[in-house]
């Protein structure tokens, strides 16, 4: 068993001339926890890995802002994507031959299907009116292979 626990800050500063001093870089995630276990039954080893991190943060205008042209661009909010989990698992066993090594494997991540928000977009309605979206990562990804290594 392993676990792991990260507080960091990543910011930045731009343009003096924008008076934004310090800012929270795009891949700004504070608190970060990795959990880790595994074990071996009948030669097969079996594992899962747990990750939670802050969302990063984004600049949006704020949902419902009435669109002005004369505005080249309105003012924005700094917000922070929601919390990023996910479960991973992992099953493999190995092979020894007089070449080497066989290792057959099933990695299945996000194994409870949580779909994670990646990105929020902006974009106008048919009102003139700002709204977001949520962009959303990939769903449950299988993986089967089978690695060789010589020795």
């Amino acid at each position: 068993m392993l676990a792991n626990f990260a507080w960091s800050r990543a910011k930045r500063t731009y343009d003096p001339a924008l008076h934004m001093g310090w800012v929270p870089y795009g891949l700004d995630q504070p608190l970060r926890l990795n959990f880790l276990a595994a074990t071996t039954a009948f030669r097969w080893n079996f594992g899962t890995r747990l990750t939670v991190a802050s969302g990063n943060p984004i600049n949006l205008v704020p949902d419902g802002t009435q669109y002005d042209p004369d505005v080249p661009e309105p003012m924005k909010v700094l917000q922070r994507l929601p919390t990023f989990w996910q479960l991973d698992l992992r099953i493999d066993r190995t092979w020894d031959n007089s070449w080497g090594h066989t290792t057959l494997f099933f990695d299945i991540q996000n194994i409870t299907n949580h779909r994670n928000v990646e990105y929020r977009d902006r974009y106008l309605d048919e009102h003139n009116v700002y709204r977001t979206e949520d962009v959303r990562g990939l769903p449950i990804i299988p993986y089967i292979g089978v690695e060789l290594t010589p020795n």
